[in-house]
């Protein structure tokens, strides 16, 4: 993850450093944005984790006449603390199992998921010298998954091995919707690019598995998960059908 972030800093700066020479920023332009999302679970999602952060980059393009926005994202989801222990029934120790190598090893769970969809949006111009500057709502529609890792350090553990772990990893998903208000910035010098605003999403899943063993059952309860916080962004505009001009570096 830290080289992704570092690779996206460098694509910045050299951004910044190779500018066009643009007295506006009007016409069509196709957009890539960074993100980072701070989120707070809700509904059965809170049952199962705490707070997660997730990194996220979408593409989208606006329109020149009313500031219409479509496109798409993929975003990845982390977070450290689980409230659910799927192991709980066959610890050997509090919290251990013994490997192969019969020395009891700690199980650490954490939160893993992914999103990938669509969004339609308008940007509100509220700035009447920059008409790229103003309140951003988008509606969005995809896929969202979730599950629970089993991180054993050692390796030994054979009920983390394939295909057992299935049973306990907790692997969920299904359709969600979502929504986004905040406020959108793309600089007329196109220099300073950038979006911050509170980020929702509602998914309507369920469990992906055959089998819960800790529960010697299926789960097909339907499932209401809630992910709620604020998105920043970095963007990198693209402006399409405009004159070459000279670029300095």
């Amino acid at each position: 993850m830290r080289y992704l972030f570092l690779f996206v800093l460098i694509g910045i700066l050299n951004y910044s450093f190779a500018q066009r020479i643009s007295k506006d920023n009007k016409g069509l332009v196709l957009t890539v944005n960074f993100s980072l999302l701070s989120q707070i679970s809700g509904g059965d999602l809170k049952n199962r984790y705490g707070n997660s952060s997730a990194p996220n980059i979408s593409i989208d393009l606006m329109t020149e006449q009313g500031n219409w926005i479509i496109g798409g994202e993929f975003g990845y989801i982390f977070g450290r603390t689980v409230k659910e222990d799927p192991l709980r029934k066959i610890y050997n120790l509090p919290g251990k199992l013994y490997g192969t190598d019969f020395v009891a090893t700690e199980v650490f769970l954490r939160e893993r998921g992914l999103w990938t969809g669509g969004y339609i949006g308008k940007l509100f111009s509220t700035n009447q010298s920059n008409h790229r500057s103003g309140i951003r709502v988008t509606l969005g529609l995809g896929h969202l998954q979730h599950k629970i890792r089993l991180q054993d350090d050692t390796k030994s553990i054979v009920q983390l091995d394939q295909p057992y772990i299935r049973g306990y990893d907790r692997l969920t998903g299904g359709w969600y919707i979502s929504e986004f208000i905040g406020y959108q910035h793309l600089s007329k010098n196109r220099r300073v690019n950038l979006m911050i605003g509170f980020d929702f999403m509602q998914g309507f899943t369920t469990s992906w598995r055959d089998w819960d063993w800790d529960l010697k059952s299926k789960n097909s309860s339907k499932r209401l998960d809630l992910l709620s916080g604020i998105r920043a962004s970095w963007s990198l505009p693209f402006y399409i059908g405009e004159p070459a001009e000279e670029i300095y570096y």
